[in-house]
């Protein structure tokens, strides 16, 4: 028997907005310090982009094994249109 609780569409939809979150904070991290410490720091926030990425895609696959939403788009946002 699998100890693993069904979580919600919200609940999915709501994974999805945070791993965005991060990705986005790792991204304006990496913006802010480039140019003013070392390459190899640049390369950790890399590294983190990386595994952000990988827990998105395994969260992904996670969705789709446990029924939840079908909607990809729930972790790949649409970009905001120009007017």
């Amino acid at each position: 028997m699998s100890r693993i609780k069904p979580m919600t569409e919200e609940g999915w939809r709501a994974v999805a907005e945070q791993v965005q979150v991060c990705r986005n904070a790792n991204s304006d991290l990496m913006k802010m310090i480039s140019g003013h410490v070392p390459a190899k720091r640049i390369d950790q926030a890399i590294k983190i982009e990386r595994h952000i990425a990988k827990l998105q895609s395994d969260l992904e696959d996670e969705v789709f094994r446990r029924g939840g939403p079908r909607d990809i788009h729930i972790f790949y946002p649409k970009p905001a249109t120009e007017e």
